[in-house]
């Protein structure tokens, strides 16, 4: 898959690649410790690092928290077939935890969509769409085999 870039005319065929293998390394990551996640998520929900996967779509309720508590050289992988992400859901990082140290896989059938106002964290790994509503914030990165939609002062910053 080739993309044209519309501001400078460059292709994206290597990013596309790029984001491929980076998605094919987090799906290779075995669960070290199988601990399911639940599709509907409420709010005050605390991960410790490791990975965590559900078969199912996950739905971080509207207004959740949901914290991700480590030290900063902590790892978290979520496998997800699709994540949805409700208005002012929030993924809060506390002991050190990093952004750039969290991913969120998102399913080859899959998709991302970030509701309106919601503060999220890590990288999202996404063969299908993704969606950031308006004056969403992201800390981190959203690789996407498909389109990304931004709405209107969403803000996404990568975390070095």
């Amino acid at each position: 898959m080739t993309s044209v870039d519309p501001i400078n005319g460059a292709t994206t065929e290597g990013a596309v690649v790029d984001m491929e293998k980076a998605y094919d390394a987090i799906a290779g990551i075995a669960e070290g410790k199988e601990v399911g996640i639940e599709n509907s998520m409420a709010d005050g929900l605390t991960f410790s690092p490791g990975v965590y996967k559900t078969e199912l779509a996950l739905n971080v309720v509207a207004d959740a928290k949901i914290t991700l508590s480590g030290s900063a050289t902590d790892v978290f992988v979520f496998k997800v077939t699709a994540a949805t992400f409700g208005a002012r859901a929030s993924i809060v990082l506390t002991g050190g935890a990093l952004a750039k140290n969290v991913y969120w896989h998102v399913a080859v059938v899959g998709a991302l969509f970030v509701g309106a106002s919601a503060v999220l964290s890590g990288t999202f790994l996404v063969e299908g769409a993704a969606t950031v509503g308006e004056g969403a914030q992201l800390t981190g990165r959203i690789l996407s085999g498909a389109a990304i939609t931004v709405g209107a002062a969403a803000r996404i910053t990568i975390d070095a």
